[in-house]
């Protein structure tokens, strides 16, 4: 359950955020670009975070 509402906080904003710049662009690959460089900047922070705490990724073992 507390994962679950994890997930929720995460991504109930970065929905948001995706309607708002469709409203402000439109339904363009500006948007799409726009969103996805968001979302792999947020995963290599959350991966060099993760890295200075010390804390291991287990799919990378596999």
């Amino acid at each position: 359950m507390k994962r679950m509402l994890l997930m929720t906080a995460i991504f109930i904003p970065l929905a948001l955020l995706y309607n708002v710049l469709t409203q402000y662009f439109g339904e363009t690959w500006l948007v799409v670009g726009a969103f996805c460089l968001l979302l792999v900047a947020l995963r290599v922070g959350l991966y060099l975070y993760r890295r200075s705490r010390g804390i291991k990724d287990n799919y990378l073992d596999e």
